[in-house]
């Protein structure tokens, strides 16, 4: 839902920036058009902003602090815009203010869309980095074993235990994910396979492979 909501943002915000393009290039029809719908359209921006927000809050602190800052700045200079367009009377100070914040959201929305599709590359390419291959059980010794893996937008850390060489128990202690919660049940998989090359649970590929690798980084290290 939150990338939904996001591209509703950038939808409703391009919306409220032709207005300021059809008074540059002197559209007058158009921007009395632009003009007629840019109240309702600046407040369904507010409003989706702040459902954006709180949709993804819970996952800020996976994202880089740059994604973080500039949607912050974004919905909070929508609210000084709204709370400026309804309490000053002086409309030179407005507008100019208005410029100013406008100018401000439309950088730092560049900036939120740019740093966002950077940040989810690195952790694409952090995902599919990930090879995991067979652990000679037969070799470690019966114990507890921590590991953990982190590819950004993902983070799992896991508890094997081993018992006579076999794997006898996975505690997934920590599962940081955004649509991945059914790829904890690989961790059965695992422990009735005997092994950390198991086939990854459909519809959730991405934290499969997080989970594996956790459990490959617990036993390799030994």
């Amino acid at each position: 839902m939150g990338i939904i909501t996001g591209f509703v943002c950038l939808v409703l915000l391009i919306i409220l920036l032709i207005k300021f393009v059809t008074r540059v290039c002197r559209l007058t029809k158009l921007n009395r058009l632009c003009m007629k719908v840019h109240k309702y359209v600046a407040a369904a921006f507010l409003l989706m902003s702040i459902v954006h927000f709180v949709l993804v809050i819970k996952v800020l602190d996976t994202r880089t602090m740059l994604v973080d800052v500039s949607g912050i700045v974004i919905v909070v200079a929508g609210f000084v815009l709204t709370i400026i367009c309804h309490i000053l009377k002086n409309r030179s100070l407005e507008k100019m203010l208005h410029r100013l914040l406008s100018g401000i959201m439309a950088i730092m929305l560049l900036t939120h869309i740019i740093s966002y599709m950077i940040d989810f590359s690195n952790y694409q390419n952090a995902v599919s980095s990930i090879e995991v291959s067979g652990i000679e059980l037969d070799k470690i010794d019966d114990g507890e074993y921590i590991g953990e893996c982190d590819t950004g937008y993902i983070y799992a850390k896991v508890q094997v235990t081993v018992v006579n060489h076999r794997i006898s128990s996975v505690e997934l202690l920590e599962h940081n994910h955004e649509r991945g919660q059914r790829a904890e049940a690989i961790t059965e998989e695992i422990m009735s396979q005997n092994s950390v090359e198991v086939d990854a649970i459909s519809g959730a590929t991405n934290s499969s492979k997080v989970i594996k690798m956790a459990c490959y980084n617990a036993l390799s290290i030994q």
